[in-house]
């Protein structure tokens, strides 16, 4: 727009929209409008603050006190298009479904096609979480890593199962830097010698994949790069050792023992928990040593010796996620530089199903 149409307008209280559209021919059209603010108000658009687990929003930023990371406004929810399968909670926030599942306390076995069904879901995970991938640099927003990560699901026919999950506002996680986990993706710039950890969950067919990756930002200090190295080499330990007839909280001492030798801890806010039809269910997997979760199944088969994995069987699907904070920092830095993996692990639970299989068949890597 020139000058001359730009002085006909008050620009302290009318603002103009200019929209440039890219033909299917490769040629270029575009449109303005004009719109006049309120004098006692800010206009911020359709991008506010949020507030309570993403049910309210506001126009000014929550007090709190924050470290390097301040809050950003956040955009609009992305629409759902009605050939999407929806969860019961996507129009009120609340998963009654998983509440009153049986699942929430007791580990569900996966048949041999419901096994399947989990590995197709994880594949298109991984499919989606590579896209996201592709685009993370410097001057990206997360709001921008949100919407490749929206389409990217309904794309593959799938249901982002974040969005409006206990009320969370966009379909996928992201955590920058001291973020621990459960980030929501917003206007702020990605920066270089960040860190952002992308946490896709995507429903298929009835079934979640839930995985997620620590990705630097440019150049990264070589503290930062010690501690993605240090996590995801004490997540590729807990996969060696896992076997049937293993304890669960086993995994959290040998996850503790080579992060504390690189120099690190590990968060004990979180774990890791089944997931299948649900999107959290049991059993939960604690990254910690010292913890007290239940076994895998009876003491007596984990001395018997190993055999091929057969995927044929039924299993329990679940996943690791053990979260280090990096200590090093001047700040209080809690960054999510974890990653994740979905296991299957085969069934020796005669009353539920006929599982021979001794060895565990990893659904996504």
């Amino acid at each position: 727009m020139g000058q001359g149409k730009l002085d006909k307008y008050n620009l302290d209280r009318q603002y103009v929209v200019v929209v440039v559209i890219e033909e299917a021919d490769g040629s270029l059209s575009s449109f303005f409008d004009v719109g006049t603010s309120v004098p006692s108000a800010t206009d911020v658009g359709p991008w506010l603050y949020v507030l309570d687990h993403g049910r309210e929003r506001a126009p000014t930023r929550p007090g709190f006190n924050y470290n390097s990371l301040r809050p950003y406004r956040v955009s609009p929810d992305m629409p759902v298009p009605d050939h999407i399968a929806k969860p019961d909670y996507f129009t009120t926030g609340d998963p009654v479904a998983e509440r009153r599942s049986e699942a929430r306390n007791v580990p569900p076995i996966l048949s041999a096609a419901q096994a399947d069904s989990m590995r197709h879901a994880c594949r298109i995970g991984r499919e989606i979480l590579d896209a996201a991938h592709r685009v993370v640099r410097p001057g990206v927003t997360t709001d921008e890593i949100d919407r490749v990560v929206h389409d990217a699901t309904i794309a593959a026919d799938a249901y982002p199962a974040p969005l409006h999950y206990v009320n969370f506002p966009k379909s996928v996680c992201t955590s920058v830097n001291e973020v621990v986990c459960h980030g929501i993706p917003d206007l702020r710039e990605l920066e270089e010698g960040d860190i952002v950890n992308i946490d896709v969950s995507a429903i298929v067919n009835g079934y979640h994949a839930d995985l997620n990756e620590t990705f630097a930002v440019g150049q990264i200090s070589k503290e930062k790069h010690d501690l993605i190295k240090a996590t995801h080499d004490s997540l590729m330990k807990a996969i060696e050792a896992c076997v049937p007839g293993m304890f669960y909280r086993d995994l959290g001492a040998i996850i503790t023992k080579h992060v504390n030798g690189c120099g690190f801890q590990v968060d004990k806010t979180y774990c890791g928990h089944g997931i299948g039809e649900f999107f959290h269910c049991s059993p939960n997997i604690p990254h910690y040593a010292g913890n007290k979760a239940k076994r895998a199944s009876s003491a007596s088969e984990a001395l018997k010796p190993q055999t091929p994995p057969n995927p044929r069987r039924g299993g329990v699907a679940w996943i690791g996620r053990p979260r280090v904070p990096l200590l090093f920092h001047p700040l209080p830095w809690h960054a999510q530089t974890w990653r994740a993996r979905t296991w299957y692990t085969p069934c020796r639970r005669r009353c539920r199903c006929r599982c021979r299989c001794r060895a565990t068949h990893p659904v996504s890597s």
